[in-house]
C-alpha cells in the first residue's frame, strides 16, 4: 500500500499581485533582475520574488506526479515581520496596528494549510486568509 504524496508548501504574499516584473531576456535575466531593482526597499524586489514564487509553485504543480507529490502556496497575510522596520512613516505605523497579524497568527496561516487539509484542496491551491483559492 503507497503512503499519501508528500506536500510542497511554497509561502508567498498576496504582493505578488503589486509586481511591475516583465519577463527579462535571457541569457542575462540574472543580471537583469539585479539590476533592474534598487538596493533599497521599495516594493518591487519584494512583490517581484513572489510573484516568481507563485510562478515556480504553479509549474510545478502541473509538473509532478500528484500521487507522489502535491504543491500548494500559502501566504500569512499582513503580518509582523522586520521587512518593513526602515520603510514608512506615521501612516504605515498606524495601519500596522490596525491591520496587521502578529508573526504567531501568520505562522498559523502557513502551517494549517500544509497539515489540516485534504490532498484535493492542497494540490495546486493557495491558501489566504484561511480558507483555499486558486
Amino acid at each position: 500500500m503507497r503512503g499519501k504524496p508528500a506536500r510542497l508548501l511554497f509561502i508567498t504574499s498576496e504582493a505578488h499581485a503589486f509586481s511591475n516584473f516583465t519577463r527579462p531576456a535571457l541569457p542575462n535575466a540574472y543580471r537583469t533582475l539585479t539590476e533592474e531593482f534598487p538596493s533599497t526597499f521599495n516594493g518591487q524586489p519584494y512583490h517581484t520574488s513572489k510573484l516568481l514564487t507563485v510562478l515556480l509553485a504553479k509549474q510545478l504543480a502541473e509538473k509532478v506526479n500528484s500521487s507522489e507529490v502535491i504543491v500548494g502556496l500559502a501566504t500569512p497575510g499582513y503580518s509582523e515581520s522586520e521587512l518593513f522596520k526602515d520603510f514608512g512613516g506615521p501612516v504605515t505605523k498606524m495601519t500596522e496596528l490596525v491591520f496587521c497579524r502578529s508573526m504567531e497568527q501568520g505562522g498559523r496561516l502557513c502551517v494549517i494549510p500544509a497539515v489540516a487539509s485534504t490532498d484535493e484542496e492542497f494540490h495546486k491551491g493557495y491558501y489566504a486568509h484561511a480558507k483555499w483559492g486558486q
